[in-house]
């Protein structure tokens, strides 16, 4: 296999400056008659500590300077792994040691570095990201780079809660209270929809949408357009009877409930035995077995540390009856991770936040934020009821803060530059198989994936549902600030 050393060779004197991907297969191939249909390299031993390379469904290699970032990580942590990506596939480096304990194809080392639980595949993300960035930055730059329109929205109908969860942004920001218009709302989507070619709408961002009266209206006129994906993002308070067979009567994909009021730790809510939003939620599932198989159901919560006893009570109440149990790390109201394990990993060093190019936000007042962590509108692109967004998008504005993210000179956007949010746009690593759920994550989340939904454990999660009287003395009240549950937008 000399044809890889001497690649190797050239990557560290830096004098390669193009890598024939179908030159190191097709030489691959004939070395290795045993090579199938999943574009595997395998190429090394590679310098001092014997690395070896694999390349997984692989369509471009990086440049040199990345690749040789995955050898020297691999080289000082046993292993490295840059994650998935359309353009560059998967690739792995581990050195002859780690290879022979592994004692498995190059195909099932991922899922064999990554661990058998959570806490193991967290432990070995975290010092790993710092290491490969540079690859990891390259496949961010050359996706965002052919990025041309945004296809999530975030579009906030609703300004207005009826819960005041004590991990809200909204209770640290002075943005009043209000409602969208049901007319100023038909315009935006409407522009919207006619430049892109498909596209995802997630009609929540600091409010409950269901309060609003015109919400299922709403629906019915996103649902005539065929280009956009409606993701039904609610706290489940409202989730009544009556909403529930009107969402579920409709051509609706994805829902995904937010149940912040049942962690228990910290936030001074409760378990899911005891909140209403549970009862509401299981509800609806019995009330969507019909079409179970047809839509998509996940719940979340925001712990302040991601390994509190809560997070494993509350993945196991839902596990087994929604398609994904997903856990986000507290944000500080000035934006910082609030778990000190995870604040430590990826403090003194910062990658480019692609939420700019890939999920603007679209508030109350038509004002456009470059994402939902500006709560409190303090970078504002434009606004739709003024300008179309393709306009807004094409403007100085968001050019500048996008060329800035890519530059990693935030100077002038001092809300970016304090925080940390940024690792959730990362590129995904592969999901693990841990028996009962696949696990995913870059290091501020927690995706616990169902792999085999069980309806009925609905009935015995309702069972054991111990709410009194209407629940509401459950819910999660900012003791601290003035509380925004309001009566009058409870139906």
């Amino acid at each position: 296999m000399s044809i890889f050393k001497e690649f190797l060779r050239r990557v560290r004197e830096g004098k390669n400056s193009a890598i024939d991907v179908e030159g190191l297969l097709a030489d691959f191939r004939i070395s290795h008659s045993s090579l199938n249909d999943r574009g595997i390299i395998v190429h090394g031993p590679i310098g001092p500590s014997r690395v070896y390379l694999a390349a997984i469904g692989q369509t471009r290699l990086p440049s040199n300077t990345s690749l040789l970032s995955l050898v020297q990580a691999a080289e000082k942590l046993g292993f490295a792994i840059a994650p998935q990506s359309d353009d560059f596939g998967e690739l792995v480096a581990v050195t002859e040691a780690t290879k022979l304990s592994l004692n498995s194809a190059p195909d099932r080392w991922v899922e064999k570095l990554l661990g058998n639980s959570p806490k193991e595949y967290l432990a070995a993300l975290h010092p790993m990201i710092r290491e490969i960035s540079p690859i990891i930055e390259e496949q961010m730059v050359a996706t965002l780079h052919k990025t041309a329109y945004p296809k999530n929205f975030v579009f906030e109908f609703a300004n207005v809660c009826n819960l005041a969860c004590p991990i809200c942004p909204r209770h640290h920001r002075a943005i009043p209270d209000a409602l969208m218009s049901l007319a100023s709302a038909k315009d935006v989507i409407r522009d919207l929809a006619e430049v892109n070619e498909e596209l995802t709408l997630y009609p929540y961002y600091l409010g409950e949408t269901l309060i609003h009266p015109d919400f299922i209206e709403l629906v019915d006129f996103i649902l005539e357009f065929p280009n956009i994906q409606l993701n039904i993002v609610s706290n489940g308070i409202l989730l009544d009877k009556k909403i529930s067979e009107k969402l579920l009567s409709r051509k609706i994909k994805s829902y995904h409930f937010s149940l912040h009021d049942c962690d228990t730790a910290l936030h001074e809510g409760v378990h899911p035995r005891h909140a209403i939003s549970a009862r509401n939620v299981l509800d609806f599932l019995k009330m969507a077995e019909p079409i179970r198989t047809n839509i998509w159901v996940g719940v979340s919560m925001v712990p302040i540390q991601l390994d509190e006893r809560a997070v494993e009570e509350f993945r196991e109440f839902w596990q087994p009856v929604v398609n994904a149990v997903n856990i986000y790390a507290y944000l500080t109201p000035e934006r910082r991770i609030s778990d000190p394990a995870i604040e430590e990993a990826f403090s003194g060093f910062f990658l480019p936040c692609s939420s700019p190019w890939v999920q603007p936000v679209i508030s109350v007042d038509g004002t456009v934020l470059p994402c939902c962590w500006d709560y409190e509108h303090t970078m504002k692109m434009g606004n739709v009821f003024e300008k179309p967004f393709k306009e807004i998008y094409e403007g100085a504005p968001f050019r500048e803060l996008r060329q800035a993210s890519l530059d990693k000179n935030l100077d002038q956007f001092p809300t970016c530059a304090s925080c940390s949010k940024w690792i959730d746009y990362l590129p995904s690593f592969r999901p693990v198989d841990m028996e009962h759920f696949m696990f995913q994550s870059t290091g501020t989340y927690l995706s616990f994936q169902t792999k085999d939904i069980q309806p009925h454990i609905v009935h015995e999660r309702q069972r054991e549902l111990q709410i009194e009287g209407n629940g509401r003395q459950h819910l999660p009240i900012h003791r601290a600030g003035r509380p925004q549950a309001r009566r009058g937008f409870l139906r």
